[in-house]
């Protein structure tokens, strides 16, 4: 069943990868394995690399200390290709990845590879994946295109894999796209996330208010002076911003608002 599940998925992004390219069936070869890759990818550590040929959705490197975040030896990601790395998502997420993000990632290929510059772009996203032990981590996929076609689309990026499960407090995924300014500064131009449920969610312009008084130390009786409300409707906004983030309490509300820039987007 599990297969099935993860040939589904390899087949929609083989699917996008070939409208995008307007590769025919058959075609969407393009498996260079030319490239000189550093010996510095293979060192020890919490993040490995690898790197992703979008044009044949396979790998053509992947380092070896891929064993020691997951388990599983950096050939099985070579010679399974994408369809392997995806087979090792939580079952939770699979659609999410399907439905939600692949589509993101595609949407800003096509915009910036119009602009010639697709080079720009680090897109990131967080995902739960099975270790070979049987157990589930949550890491941190970062994709950055380095090399293009003449239409400005991505053929290689480099992909890094990292371990955040002693920083991931929550059971949400974030999806977040960065592009690369004048000054050569990355800096943010999209964020979104998704719940456990792999529901998208959003907070209202009333709940960003309440959030931006809460982060300034304000009570729910001062909040509900400044805005008109009841003490009972502001505990309820915060009530259902908390179950909707996934979050356990306000303090991890406030935390959370605070890293995906929601309260210093409101403010501004």
């Amino acid at each position: 069943m599990e297969k099935t599940v993860s040939d589904s998925i390899n087949r929609k992004l083989v699917d996008i990868t070939r409208k995008f390219y307007n590769y025919p069936e058959g075609k969407s070869k393009g498996n260079q394995r030319d490239l000189n890759i550093p010996d510095l990818f293979n060192i020890n550590s919490a993040t490995t690399t690898g790197i992703y040929n979008h044009v044949s959705c396979s790998y053509d490197f992947f380092s070896s200390n891929i064993k020691s975040l997951l388990g599983f030896d950096h050939k099985k990601f070579l010679q399974g290709n994408i369809q392997f790395i995806l087979s090792l998502l939580h079952p939770t997420q699979r659609d999410l990845f399907d439905n939600e993000i692949l589509p993101l990632l595609f949407k800003y290929y096509h915009l910036y590879s119009q602009k010639r510059k697709v080079t720009d772009l680090k897109c990131s996203f967080t995902l739960k994946m099975r270790r070979s032990d049987g157990n589930y981590i949550w890491t941190l996929l970062e994709l950055r295109p380095f090399k293009t076609n003449s239409k400005g689309q991505p053929i290689h990026s480099i992909l890094s894999i990292s371990d955040i499960s002693l920083f991931k407090k929550d059971e949400v995924n974030e999806f977040l796209v960065c592009k690369k300014s004048d000054a050569g500064l990355l800096k943010k131009i999209f964020s979104t996330s998704f719940s456990s449920t792999g529901a998208k969610y959003k907070f209202s312009k009333r709940e960003l208010e309440i959030i931006s008084l809460l982060a300034e130390g304000k009570t729910s009786k001062k909040i509900g002076e400044i805005l008109n409300l009841s003490v009972h409707t502001v505990s309820t906004h915060r009530k259902n911003m908390i179950e909707k983030s996934s979050v356990q309490n306000t303090t991890e509300l406030i935390k959370l608002a605070t890293i995906r820039g929601l309260i210093e987007n409101f403010n501004s």
